[in-house]
C-alpha cells in the first residue's frame, strides 16, 4: 500500500511539472494492462495444456506434485503473470477504463474516426473481459457491478451525466 501511495504521488508530481507527460503515463499503464491481458490469453489458449502435460510427466516419473500446483491445474482459472487469479482480476478491473480511453484515443488515428473510436476500444475491452471472466474471480465481478452501480447512482444524484462519464474514464 505504501508503494502504491508513493507511485501515485510521484505520478502526480510529474504531471504537475509536465502536463503532457500524462498521456505517456496513461499509455504506459494501458500497454502494461494489455501485456497482462496477453499473458492471460496465452495461458487460456496454450498454458493450461502445457501445465497439465508437465504434471502428467511428473506423475509418470514418480515425482511429488506440489499441492499448490495440483490445485492450480484443477481450478482452470487464468492468473497470467500474477500469483493468484484474483490479483489478475483486480489489476484488470483497475486498468480496463484506462485501456478503453487509450483505445478511444487510438481510434482518432484511423478513418472513419467515428467507427474506429468504437471498434478499437470494443476489441480491447472484449479481450480484457474474456481474461477477466476467465479468472473466475467472484469478488472482482461484485466490485465491478458495485462500481458501475455507484457511477449510475452518482449520475442520477448529480444530474450531470457528462461529468460522471468523464470520471468513469
Amino acid at each position: 500500500l505504501l508503494a502504491a501511495v508513493a507511485v501515485a504521488m510521484a505520478v502526480h508530481i510529474q504531471v504537475q511539472a509536465d502536463p503532457r507527460s500524462r498521456l505517456w503515463i496513461l499509455g504506459a499503464v494501458a500497454i502494461g494492462g494489455m501485456l497482462a491481458v496477453w499473458g492471460g490469453i496465452e495461458q487460456i489458449v496454450w498454458g493450461f495444456d502445457r501445465v497439465r502435460e508437465m504434471v502428467a510427466d511428473m506423475a509418470a516419473r514418480g515425482q511429488g506434485i506440489p499441492p499448490a500446483l495440483l490445485n492450480r491445474v484443477q481450478q482452470d482459472r487464468a492468473f497470467g503473470a500474477f500469483t493468484y487469479p484474483n490479483n489478475l482480476a483486480a489489476h484488470l478491473l483497475l486498468v480496463m477504463p484506462i485501456i478503453a480511453a487509450a483505445g478511444w484515443r487510438l481510434g482518432d488515428e484511423f478513418e472513419p474516426v467515428r467507427v474506429s473510436r468504437l471498434v478499437i476500444p470494443g476489441i480491447l475491452l472484449g479481450l480484457c473481459g474474456w481474461v477477466f471472466l476467465a479468472t473466475g474471480s467472484r469478488g472482482a465481478v461484485v466490485a465491478m457491478v458495485a462500481a458501475g452501480g455507484g457511477m449510475f447512482l452518482l449520475s442520477m444524484y448529480t444530474g450531470d451525466r457528462q461529468r460522471v462519464r468523464r470520471m468513469a474514464l
